[in-house]
């Protein structure tokens, strides 16, 4: 591969890690803060690009109104998942469930079919040189990560933590640990969605299986980051999401270059998930370090 080959692998790379960090960064507030293995996300993130491709391409709504309206849709689909748990006693996985399965069939609704084409349609980044895409997407998508580092050294953001960690800490102070799991549910499902109307618009097109197996490779770019970045505090774990999130983008692109049949892809995606776990866990292990999160499964 030539050097002009190489530099658009790595741009394309960077844009992808980019869009999908987002969904890490929502694992990072369901998984590692409240300790809630949501399942919501392999919906919520079909939800915002459905949202943003029926707004785009039926009214006369700007590409900005349509991203921002994804993800306030979204957060009430992470509220919903939280509700079924903290009102209706249900396990957190079985919330999850529930309310991706549900998804699926609203996610049909609001399109009125399986797949929308965004071709004819602007979008913000069209607005963009080609060259300055990734760049453009990555200053946001670290704006982001920046604001939830923000949010979580707030007291608000310690009380996240502390839900997580230790939900009895939280009913002492006398705060409702039910309505930080909502939170939680709700940002990282915000963020999902918001990554998935982005999604929309860089690739062109909104479809009911986009979302196939999101959860896998946005868990597997977690970990995959964790084993690199070890999370022993609170900006290295943000960081952790990030570099897992790109490290997984490139070894994915590698992968197709390589001809790799897109039916292995995903032996290889499951695979690198329990090479990372294991890595993980042996360096925990070997340097007995107290890490930042929990683990929700």
């Amino acid at each position: 591969m030539d050097i002009g080959g190489i530099l658009s692998m790595l741009a394309s790379v960077i844009e992808l890690a980019s869009i999908y960090s987002l969904v890490t960064l929502g694992l990072v507030f369901s998984f590692r803060m409240v300790g809630f293995a949501d399942l919501t996300i392999e919906s919520s993130f079909t939800t915002g690009a459905a949202v943003y491709a029926i707004l785009v391409s039926t009214s006369s709504g700007s590409p900005l109104t349509a991203l921002i309206a994804a993800g306030v849709v979204g957060m009430i689909a992470g509220s919903l998942t939280a509700l079924l748990h903290v009102k209706g006693r249900i396990s957190r996985l079985l919330s999850g469930i529930i309310m991706m399965t549900v998804l699926y069939s609203v996610n049909l609704q609001i399109m009125g079919k399986s797949n929308i084409q965004l071709v004819s349609s602007f979008s913000m980044l069209d607005a963009l040189p080609t060259h300055l895409r990734p760049l453009v997407l990555a200053v946001g998508a670290m704006s982001f990560f920046g604001a939830s580092l923000f949010l979580l050294r707030t007291h608000l953001g310690y009380l996240l933590r502390a839900c997580g960690e230790s939900p009895q800490v939280i009913t002492k102070l006398g705060h409702n640990s039910g309505f930080l799991v909502i939170l939680a549910l709700a940002i990282a499902n915000g963020l999902t969605s918001f990554s998935g109307a982005i999604a929309a618009q860089y690739f062109g097109y909104s479809d009911i299986g986009m979302s196939a197996g999101l959860i896998v490779s946005a868990f597997a770019a977690l970990i995959l980051g964790e084993a690199i970045c070890s999370p022993r505090t609170l900006h290295r774990l943000l960081l952790a999401a990030f570099i897992g999130s790109f490290i997984y983008r490139l070894a994915f692109e590698i992968g197709l270059r390589m001809h790799i049949h897109p039916w292995n892809l995903k032996i290889a995606v499951g695979l690198l998930l329990a090479i990372s776990l294991v890595v993980k866990q042996a360096i925990v292990k070997r340097r007995g370090q107290l890490l930042v999160g929990v683990e929700a499964l």
